[in-house]
Formats: C-alpha cells, sequence, structure tokens
C-alpha cells in the first residue's frame, strides 16, 4: 500500500512540476511579447521626437539665416546680388514655412505651442517682406539722411 501511493505521490508531482514550467514558459512568451511591443513603440516615439527636434531646427536655422541675407539685401538693395538674396529668401521662407506645417501637423490638435509657433512664424515673414518692399522702393535723399 504505501508503495502503490509512492507511486501516485511521484506521479502527481511529476505533472505538477510539469505544468508548473508551462504555466512557466507561456508567463516568459507573454512577457518578451510585451516588451517587444514595448520596445517598438517606444522607437516610434524617439524617431517622431527626433523628426519634431529636426524641424525645430529648420524653423530657427531659417530665421537665423533669413534675418543675415535681409541685413545683406537692406544694405544695397539695388546691388548686383540683391536678386540672388532675394531668390535665397524666398526659398527660405517656403522651407521655413514647410517645417512649420509639418511640425504643426505633428502637434496633438489644439497644441497650443504649435498654433503660437505658426502664428509667430507667420508674422515674422510678414514683417520681414514688408521690410524687403520697402527697401526696395526709391530711396530718397530726405529718407538717406
Amino acid at each position: 500500500m504505501l508503495k502503490v501511493m509512492g507511486s501516485k505521490i511521484r506521479v502527481v508531482l511529476t505533472g505538477t512540476l510539469v505544468a508548473l514550467l508551462v504555466l512557466t514558459a507561456i508567463t516568459g512568451g507573454a512577457a518578451l511579447l510585451a516588451l517587444e511591443q514595448l520596445r517598438t513603440s517606444e522607437a516610434k516615439l524617439r524617431a517622431h521626437s527626433v523628426d519634431r527636434a529636426a524641424w525645430l531646427e529648420q524653423i530657427r536655422g531659417g530665421i537665423y539665416l533669413s534675418g543675415t541675407l535681409a541685413r545683406d539685401y537692406f544694405v544695397e538693395p539695388k546691388g548686383e546680388g540683391a536678386p540672388a538674396l532675394m531668390g535665397r529668401l524666398a526659398e527660405l521662407e517656403k522651407e521655413t514655412r514647410q517645417a512649420v506645417a509639418r511640425y504643426a501637423g505633428e502637434a496633438s490638435p489644439g497644441d497650443p505651442g504649435a498654433m503660437q509657433l505658426r502664428g509667430e512664424v507667420t508674422a515674422y515673414w510678414r514683417v520681414l517682406n514688408l521690410m524687403v518692399e520697402i527697401a526696395g522702393k526709391r530711396r530718397s535723399e530726405g529718407l538717406d539722411a
């Protein structure tokens, strides 16, 4: 009787151990899948952040460079290089506005920061274009004085 009972206990223990190993393997596999999904979503978020930072850098660079080009144009609006400066300014304006549109397009709806950035960049280019227009008009002696 003791021998039969020992045999049954051995079978129960072996079955329990196998079930425990199967449950551990299933839990480990589920954890690996969850970690892979987490890694994938984190990589997407990081790539998105890098893209947004690049767009902001493009906007900032366009604004800085446009200021330098405008200054050079204002010094001599009728000079030899004036058309090239104007062409580059127009190109910069287009690139900057596109970067702002991409940045704002990727922002969450109603993001006040993106809307404010768009408004400030638009105002900047309007003022700069007005200054270019005024600089391109004929100067009078009184104005130069």
